[in-house]
């Protein structure tokens, strides 16, 4: 479920987000909205809303009604015993909705064409992934997978449902837990970054 909603809602956001803010920084906007007793942590929170909404309608909203309907069918005494399903796939899939949006506002921040803003999306995803696996095989190593969001969020989704390897088997491939939410919070880190450089309640012009 968490893969198959995850490449349903980055398809979404492709459609949705790129003209997230690249209208108000094409028609110099911005500066009018911030002029008004807005913060640019508002304007970000408000431009982010209807994103946030359409993911949330296509993860874990569904999420919990297969969970609902499931413990329906087996009884409360289910649902007690597997309560870390309900909070662990709510936590799961806000990580990757965090993750998504600040991406999604970044390069809509960036890149003012929408349509060079979607295949600027489906590059940060896409490449660094190719990249990611050519280091895995080149070096036999499992570290280039923290160059791929996909291969980052599986090992955090494993951590959150605590799926770690039985007593006598190998550990799955990939990078360790911790390294893997460093690579998330790094991601987010840059994207905020990105917007604090390009949200500005004016623009410098240069003579």
């Amino acid at each position: 479920l968490l893969r198959s909603q995850t490449a349903l809602t980055y398809m979404l956001a492709l459609m949705v987000g790129p003209g997230t803010l690249s209208g108000d920084l094409a028609d110099g906007a911005l500066p009018l909205y911030l002029s008004r007793p807005i913060t640019r942590v508002e304007y970000l929170l408000g431009k982010s809303a209807l994103l946030v909404a359409v993911l949330s309608c296509a993860t874990w909203l569904p999420a919990l009604v297969l969970l609902g309907l499931q413990a329906t069918l087996e009884g409360s005494a289910w649902l007690l015993d597997n309560l870390r399903l309900v909070w662990a796939t709510v936590a799961a899939f806000w990580v990757w909705i965090a993750t998504l949006t600040l991406l999604v506002l970044a390069v809509s921040a960036w890149v003012r064409r929408r349509l060079v803003a979607r295949i600027a999306l489906l590059g940060m995803y896409a490449v660094p992934a190719a990249f990611g696996a050519a280091v895995n095989e080149a070096l036999s190593t499992d570290w280039g997978s923290l160059l791929s969001i996909p291969a980052v969020l599986r090992v955090v989704w494993r951590s959150l449902y605590g799926l770690g390897p039985r007593p006598g088997e190998f550990a799955a491939d990939g990078p360790p837990v911790w390294a893997a939410w460093l690579a998330l919070v790094l991601v987010a880190a840059a994207c905020v970054i990105t917007l604090h450089a390009r949200l500005r309640a004016f623009q410098v012009v240069s003579a």
